[in-house]
């Protein structure tokens, strides 16, 4: 048993033996308070061993519980990302995103999860696409039609409110000091596919554990995922002024990637609310949520108060496909052809 050689790898790894671990170490510091360095041919390590008598009653029992905790919380999301892998068909992989956490969504339960990664964008990488999107509309880049946002914006031109922004309203029970059919949808604009691949690509296809993918920028329902290919069915910039939200509805596709430009103060509006999972999500700069809201996860934004704004990202993906290892698969864009091995 070589537990204590963990000692300085165990914060970077999968831990699933950190019970192990720590049992070891307090076994090792009562064999040492009672002047015992070996049982049975096990030597206490060196590393290990208190070098100076101490005061065991804090000082060591609190730092190693809090270790013990860390790891205990570490295994625990794991252990939901397993589960969420057979929810979503690919199993979140989180070593290189430290503060990642469901934010909804238990092991013992049947809530669709929701993962939350922190810092997923630096704050450099928020302003460069906020100062992108500020440019382009300032130029005149045009409002994506195909959305609900287009939808009830045009119609509260028209008429000074939404009929289908109210109708799902009303259906789902929004509160209008919340959200109102007078309020437009925030103002949606493409992003440019290739700042899309360059920042986001690696980062993404690491957490869905899909790494030898491609980056397919494709709206057409026609066109299916392969083994090697992502979809990005939408890569988008929403503007959200003051008495800006968007009504209830799903997003349709495998995943959902939505990344927050900015920071938004609680109590003015602006949060993403799954009102039937009684889950709300503040805005903050480099923060996404990833989650599945094919037929579930209803979510809307709440309208901003006043003169607060915010900035959002939205990828939708589509990667599910039921071909087997040995089929022989066919690139659209190409006519090229390969046996598919498996490669994730």
């Amino acid at each position: 048993v070589c537990c204590h050689q963990s000692r300085t790898i165990l914060p970077n790894m999968l831990v699933f033996h950190h019970d192990t671990y720590i049992s070891v170490l307090f076994v090792a510091i009562f064999l040492r308070r009672t002047g015992v360095t070996g049982v049975a041919g096990f030597k206490v390590p060196t590393s290990i061993r208190p070098k100076a008598k101490f005061n065991f009653s804090l000082s060591v029992s609190d730092a190693y519980l809090e270790q013990y905790a860390a790891l205990t919380k570490k295994s625990d999301i794991f252990r939901m990302a397993k589960k969420v892998g057979k929810i979503w068909g690919t199993e979140p992989q989180l070593q290189n995103f430290p503060e990642a956490k469901f934010a909804l969504g238990k092991e013992n339960d049947d809530t669709p999860p929701i993962l939350e990664l922190p810092n997923f964008l630096s704050p450099e990488e928020c302003k460069t696409i906020r100062d992108w999107a500020k440019y382009a509309i300032e130029n005149g880049a045009d409002e994506c039609d195909e959305y609900l946002n287009y939808r009830v914006n045009q119609e509260v031109d028209e008429d000074g409110a939404s009929a289908e922004g109210g109708a799902l309203i009303e259906e789902f029970d929004v509160e209008e000091c919340i959200l109102s059919p007078e309020n437009k949808g925030g103002f949606r604009i493409r992003l440019d596919n290739q700042l899309v691949e360059n920042m986001l690509k690696k980062r993404l296809l690491d957490v869905l554990d899909m790494p030898s993918r491609d980056f397919v920028f494709e709206e057409g329902a026609w066109i299916r995922p392969t083994p090697r290919s992502l979809l990005i069915r939408d890569q988008t910039v929403v503007f959200y002024a003051g008495g800006d939200g968007v009504p209830p509805h799903v997003d349709g596709k495998d995943g959902t990637l939505l990344v927050y430009l900015s920071d938004v103060p609680e109590g003015v509006g602006g949060r993403t609310v799954f009102p039937e999972d009684g889950f709300a999500q503040t805005p903050v700069e480099g923060t996404a949520l990833l989650y599945r809201s094919k037929t579930e996860l209803l979510h809307y934004s709440e309208a901003m108060k006043d003169n607060n704004e915010k900035w959002i990202m939205q990828l939708l993906l589509d990667y599910s496909h039921d071909f087997q290892v040995g089929d022989t698969i066919v690139c659209y864009r190409t006519g090229d052809s390969y046996v598919w091995d498996g490669t994730k």
